[in-house]
Formats: structure tokens, sequence, C-alpha cells
């Protein structure tokens, strides 16, 4: 398999694929037939000086020491992999000491005093940002950016937004609550209502909360059945008063008097229906009960 094959059947970086035929063919580890194509002879006497000059780290992307050789050099990937497998270069570069630990000290220094500073905006429940953790560590976003104390903001934004949310629906539940509790027998609640108490648009919430959205729903629902039989439970008590009072009278019992009796004068009408109904139903079973008595 070529280089490129391994390096996409693996998913592994095609020039650390390179740098790893480097070494095996330079340490003889692979078959002469294979290894030959990666071997040179003709390796330069001064080539850990050769090395020191591109001024680049053990831990610097493969692709980018190769790059910097290929300008400089002008050695092509095989070649670069070759060199670099050297036992001297890579003795080099091992014990190659300040210039490697005084970043990593940097990094860790900037991380802790970084989460720190988060930790601190989280604790007085100021908004997280990368410009604020910048101006606090007194560097620029890039470097943050290069340090990847982004994740550690992010993660800090996230837990921000979770508990803005938390408490955003706890207060919304808390209004809706007292909304539903000062009713009383008021007309049927509108949800549109609710929003307006709310001070959100319905949209709004249920993007951010459909629980309290299935909640809200379920509640004046609840509340709009109880108010509608409890109406309707005055409406049959007062016709049943009507009836009495209209049989004491010894006045001609029918629908249309029941409903004079109510104050309506025109009980056939449409928005009557229902009232009609019940008054038939009450006459039926007055009639039934004085008859069978």
């Amino acid at each position: 398999m070529t280089r490129t094959e391994i390096s996409r059947e693996l998913k592994i970086n095609y020039f650390r694929i390179s740098e790893i035929f480097g070494y095996l063919a330079y340490h003889r580890l692979m078959p002469d037939s294979i290894g030959s194509q990666y071997t040179f002879s003709n390796v330069p006497e001064n080539l850990v000086s050769l090395f020191e000059e591109l001024q680049y780290e053990l831990h610097t992307y493969p692709e980018t020491k190769y790059k910097k050789t290929r300008e400089r050099y002008g050695w092509n990937l095989k070649m670069f992999s070759y060199y670099y497998a050297h036992s001297e270069v890579q003795l080099y570069f091992i014990h190659k000491s300040s210039d490697l630990k005084k970043p990593l000290k940097r990094h860790r220094d900037l991380s802790i005093r970084a989460e720190r500073i988060i930790n601190d905006l989280t604790l007085a429940e100021m908004p997280v940002s990368l410009s604020k953790v910048a101006v606090a560590l007194d560097c620029s976003e890039k470097t943050i950016h290069s340090y990847d104390i982004t994740t550690a903001i992010q993660k800090a934004k996230d837990k921000q937004l979770t508990r803005r949310r938390h408490n955003e629906e706890k207060e919304l539940r808390k209004i809706f609550d007292n909304l539903i509790t000062d009713h009383g027998d008021k007309n049927p609640i509108l949800m549109r209502t609710v929003y307006d108490s709310l001070g959100r648009h319905r949209d709004y919430i249920v993007e951010k909360y459909p629980g309290l959205i299935n909640y809200m729903t379920a509640s004046v629902k609840e509340v709009n059945e109880k108010d509608k039989s409890y109406k309707l439970q005055l409406l049959i008590n007062r016709i049943r008063e009507a009836i009495q009072q209209l049989i004491k009278s010894q006045r001609n019992l029918s629908v249309a008097a029941v409903a004079r009796y109510l104050g309506i004068q025109y009980i056939h009408a449409k928005g009557y229906k229902i009232v009609k109904e019940k008054i038939e139903q009450e006459i039926e079973n007055y009639l039934f009960a004085h008859n069978n008595s």
C-alpha cells in the first residue's frame, strides 16, 4: 500500500504517515523492496545543523516541518522523512529544552489564569465572553484561540445560558400560576392573554420552553372547563327557579315563558341554542317528576 492509501485507510495525516515511513526505512524495518524507495545514501554531514536552522519543535505539525525544509533546502517529502528520522536529529529535538518548555509553561499559566477569570465572571453573574477574558488576561483574542481557551469559555457560556433559561422559566411559571389563581369566576382565559401577561411571544416560549407551553395549555383548558361547568350549573339553577315561579303563579309553563323570566326575548335565536336545550330538558324533568309523584 502507498502512503496515500494508508493515510486514507487509517485516517492519519498523510505527512505523519510519511514520517513513519521515513523512520521505518532509516531503521531498516521495512522489506528492502519497499524500504529502498524511501532510503537515501547521500545524507548531509551537517544534518542536525540544517534542522536547527529551521527553528521548529518536535511537536510542530509534520506538514509545517516539511514545508519549511522544502522551502529552505528543496527536499522532497521522502527525503525530509528519511533525514528527519536520523538518530542525531531525533536526539536534538528530544533534548531541545527551553524552546519547548517555555511555551508549555506559558500555556499552563495562561490556562489557569483564564479558568480563574471565567469562574469569577460566573460567580459575579456577569456574561462570559471571549473579549472580556482577553481583556482580563491582557492578551489578544487570537492568543486565546491559539491556546484553546475558547473551549472553557464556551462551556461557561453554555452553563450561563442554561441557568438563565432555568430562572426565566421559573419566573414565567410563577407569573402564570398567579394569573390562574387570581382568575376567579371571570370570562374564559385566552392563551393570548397569557402571552401578554408573560410579555413573551408564543413562538419564543414554544422554542425555549416546550414543557412550560404544555403545562400552561393544560392548565388553561382545565380552568376553562371548570368555569364552563360552573356557569352551566348556575344557568340550570336559574332555569329551575324560573320553573318554580311560573308554577306558583299558575302561568303557562313553556320554553318562551322560562326564557322571558331569564330576561331572554328571542330564545330561538342561534346564540341561545344551549340555553334553549337546557330549558327544554329541565321542563321535561319537572313534568316527569310531577306526573310520577
